[in-house]
């Protein structure tokens, strides 16, 4: 009899159990799908920046080769430009420039230690003479010096003989 009980009350509350269990069951799938909706939203998102980038990137690229081509083809338009004459001309005036610049150096040289050695040789003769007229002069004052006092000393000499003949 208890058994039948359980039964019937099986049967009763069954329909009710059933309802809430999918009630939750439902809740869970709806759940289940929004998450996996906003995932792919996400993921949509994730692709269209990636190709956005992607195209960013290649537009870029495309606009440096195009500005090289274009810096490239200038160059060229503007050497086609100056004819070879003037090219011919310039590396003329370039050299003689150089050449300048040699010559100038040279020149600088020369007024720092003469011309390869010229002048400053002439500089030591210079001062070769100035250091003999200072020698020759100290020898004249020198043996003036001593006439005089040769002089003064036969003076002396003069003096003391003339003292003794007086003595005498």
């Amino acid at each position: 009899r208890a058994s039948v009980e359980l039964a019937d009350a099986r049967r009763f509350a069954a329909p009710v159990i059933n309802r809430v269990l999918m009630m939750f069951h439902a809740k869970r799938i709806l759940e289940r799908r929004r998450r996996a909706r906003l995932r792919s939203w996400r993921m949509q998102d994730q692709d269209e920046e990636q190709r956005q980038a992607k195209e960013d990137a290649h537009e870029q690229r495309k606009a440096q080769r195009k500005a090289l081509e274009h810096k490239v083809r200038d160059q060229a338009l503007r050497e086609r430009s100056v004819g070879h004459v003037q090219r011919w001309w310039r590396g003329c005036m370039v050299r003689l420039w150089v050449l300048n610049r040699f010559w100038a150096a040279l020149h600088i040289q020369r007024n720092l230690r003469g011309y390869w050695g010229r002048r400053e040789a002439a500089s030591v003769r210079d001062k070769r003479e100035a250091d003999q007229q200072k020698a020759e002069q100290r020898l004249r004052k020198k043996q003036k010096k001593e006439e005089e006092e040769r002089a003064r000393e036969q003076q002396e000499r003069e003096q003391e003989r003339e003292r003794e003949q007086e003595r005498e």
